[in-house]
């Protein structure tokens, strides 16, 4: 037997033990130490509300995940031929455009893909499937890209805990549609220092080829997790008891697809003699899995999540977010002992090979004063979300006023060179928001479907610089809405990268992923 094979046997074995829902289960002992109290087992009453179904109290909205191949947040994504995302913060808050972007090309777009090792080309054809051709603006060749490299996993973090951007908003002379309003935030959630509590661990492949054993499950234990008792009890805790949105990674296999969770409900809770329901789902008249297990449960559960979308405009109104929705049906057998408390459980059917690779969820916002290593700042983005998200609700507000002290708006650019993208199917087109006009001054020193690559070393990469501007105001449309006293803003202080933040422990984060390569399926710590 190699090296290889006795390192396989040793993961196994370690994975056959961490099935069960013993009382040494990090995953269950992170969730009650961040609840304060034991997981709900009993199966009585996790078929009673408030376990039986829930929705979060706060809906996470819907957004790009600004894959890596189409340069991140650089992107322009306006026919119109405005400017993109990044741009539009570095014109508003007086930075160095071509050093914003190139540091954000470096973090999470097409040079943090470039490599010795990188496939050159000049069109997306020239790519291995999955992948796309990601070409600067302004040049004639890229590098081949993965589709799913992007910042998932910072939209999904920001959508749970940032309000949605709702309207357009000016800032010194530079219109921020509410799609450029979400860019920036997420790339602020990219690189800020946020806690989270990670559940499960990321199968890093490979996929091919497929493996099964006699019951048709993965051979591989890395990629039967999350186990579905373990699952059912933290959606059952996290959203049925807490009304909390979370992020799950909806594939199993290597890709990771960070989705924030809109809600659940529990279909089917069937007790049935364990024997019975062994030879049904097993062909065996002894259950295989677990001698402690003296009941099983053939659940079925629908789990329902939020997708990404490239429309701009308010789009988690309660007449528009089902089109951004999506539901998938969970089914498995929950083990209970002989006084009906889960223990264990089995996939079954269908998502015996589809089912979540990993759950997660953000505890908290970024600091105030965070500067990304991009150089992005959480209080200035912070304030362009606030201002965009509280003009939602005006009617008929008045043409825009500008501010008396704005700059005059920059010609606009032209688009990348990039190859033609191809377009993700959505709903139709949103309709225009309102520009709305906050009066109001702070002078400040200021500075997606696919997925983020390799994050810069500290210090790698200096942030653009930052100069004062005695005329940063935020023009906003609400005339019931009284003028804020001006505030002194604190000086910015360096954000860890969520991503890096983890150090060696996540072995370099890669893509749309918050995700471990861990062997032995420890539960990740929170950020320190």
């Amino acid at each position: 037997m190699n090296a290889t094979s006795t390192n396989e046997e040793h993961r196994y074995r370690r994975r056959r033990d961490y099935r069960q829902l013993e009382a040494s289960n990090p995953d269950i002992e992170q969730l009650e130490a961040h609840f304060g109290e034991p997981l709900e087992r009993d199966f009585d009453v996790l078929t009673t509300p408030p376990f039986a179904s829930g929705v979060a109290k706060s809906i996470p909205w819907s957004s790009d995940y600004w894959p890596a191949y189409r340069d991140g947040i650089n992107f322009v994504w306006q026919d119109r031929g405005e400017p993109s995302p990044s741009e539009k913060y570095a014109m508003a808050f007086d930075q160095n455009v071509q050093e914003l972007q190139d540091a954000i090309s470096n973090n999470n777009g097409i040079l943090g893909q470039q490599s010795a090792s990188s496939s050159s080309c000049s069109q997306h054809a020239d790519c291995p499937k999955r992948s796309k051709c990601g070409i600067r603006d302004g040049e004639q060749r890229g590098v081949c890209i993965p589709k799913w490299y992007g910042i998932c996993h910072a939209w999904t973090a920001a959508a749970t805990m940032e309000p949605e951007p709702r309207c357009d908003v000016e800032k010194n002379g530079v219109l921020f549609r509410p799609r450029d309003i979400k860019a920036l935030i997420s790339q602020v959630y990219d690189g800020a220092e946020v806690d989270t509590l990670f559940t499960g661990a990321r199968f890093d492949g490979p996929d091919d080829p497929v493996r099964t054993d006699a019951y048709g499950r993965y051979e591989n234990p890395l990629i039967r997790d999350l186990g579905p008792s373990f699952f059912h009890l933290a959606v059952a805790t996290i959203m049925g008891k807490y009304a909390q949105s979370f992020i799950i990674d909806i594939e199993a296999g290597s890709e990771v697809w960070n989705q924030p969770v809109r809600d659940y409900e529990v279909v089917t809770m069937e007790l049935q003699d364990i024997e019975t329901a062994s030879r049904q789902w097993f062909g065996e008249s002894t259950y295989p899995f677990n001698s402690n297990a003296k009941f099983l449960v053939y659940t079925v559960l629908r789990l329902r999540w939020i997708v990404e979308s490239e429309l701009d405009g308010e789009l988690g109104s309660s007449n528009r977010i089902d089109d951004f929705t999506e539901a998938r049906e969970y089914t498995y057998a929950l083990e209970l002992d002989s006084s009906k408390k889960v223990i264990g459980g089995e996939w079954l059917e269908k998502s015996r090979l589809d089912h979540p690779d990993f759950l997660w969820l953000t505890l908290g916002k970024p600091s105030p004063r965070t500067m990304t290593s991009v150089g992005i700042r959480y209080d200035e983005v912070s304030e362009l979300v606030q201002a965009s998200h509280d003009c939602g609700s005006i009617t008929s507000p008045p043409a825009p006023t500008p501010s008396p002290n704005s700059a005059t708006s920059p010609a606009p650019r032209s688009g990348s060179n990039s190859p033609a993208i191809e377009p993700t199917p959505t709903p139709e087109q949103a309709s225009p928001a309102p520009t709305q006009t906050l009066s109001g001054s702070g002078s400040v020193d200021s500075r997606p479907p696919d997925h983020t690559p390799s994050l810069l070393p500290s210090g790698s990469n200096p942030a653009p610089s930052h100069t004062t501007n005695p005329t940063n105001r935020l023009t906003t449309q609400k005339p019931s809405q009284s003028s804020p006293s001006n505030v002194s803003t604190p000086a910015p202080t360096k954000g860890r990268n969520l991503n890096a933040a983890y150090g060696s422990e996540w072995g370099g984060l890669v893509n749309c992923d918050l995700a471990p390569r861990h062997d032995d399926m420890q539960a990740q710590r929170p950020l320190q």
